[in-house]
């Protein structure tokens, strides 16, 4: 019976390793105004795009939790940021702030498919008042039990501006099928020796 145990915490640890949470912050991406570009957490690469519209790298607009910089998507529409990941994820998270300019409505969506395709997965919604300023801010997060392939995220501020800081996107990959068959190969191994011993 301790065996048995034994094997079940192996495979129960090794299956939640497998899956840890990747943070993607800017703080890889150059500064400066990007019609799309891609950031590597722990073997996800995150690809970021807003319709041909050009996004903004910015200095932290002084949020204490963020990092260095942040991502700034200064359009005149609610185009949204849309995230392709190189693989599939389970969920994802982010966070957004501003002055109190104006109110905010903040929006998340997950897909099955690349570039904001296929089926809505899940979505978010965050309204972002008039009081609430840096360094307050909001966090949206979506999931699924089907894997997530992108996500998408805007606000719509006064006269539809999409004027909202952006940092700390997290998301949990989906363990690929060999890690896991892997773990439960060795695990089994690790019973089996134990009987023989």
């Amino acid at each position: 019976m301790r065996n048995l145990r034994l094997a079940a915490l192996c495979v129960a640890v090794g299956t939640f390793g497998a899956a840890q949470a990747q943070l993607f912050g800017f703080e890889t991406v150059a500064g400066g105004s990007h019609t799309s570009f891609s950031e590597t957490s722990g073997g996800v690469t995150a690809t970021f795009s807003q319709g041909g519209d050009p996004m903004d790298i910015v200095g932290n607009p002084g949020v204490g939790s963020w990092g260095s910089q942040s991502l700034l998507p200064y359009t005149s529409s609610a185009t949204p940021v849309t995230v392709d990941f190189s693989v599939a994820i389970y969920s994802a998270s982010i966070q957004a702030s501003d002055y109190n300019a104006d109110a905010d409505d903040l929006y998340m969506i997950a897909y099955a498919g690349a570039g904001g395709t296929g089926a809505i997965l899940d979505s978010d919604y965050v309204f972002w008042d008039t009081w609430e300023s840096i360094p307050d801010f909001a966090t949206l997060g979506v999931s699924s039990l089907t894997p997530i392939l992108s996500v998408q995220f805007y606000n719509i501020g006064y006269a539809g501006f999409n004027n909202m800081y952006w940092d700390n996107l997290e998301v949990v990959a989906v363990p690929e099928p060999a890690t896991l068959s892997a773990l439960g190969l060795a695990a089994l191994a690790l019973v089996r020796r134990r009987k023989s011993a």
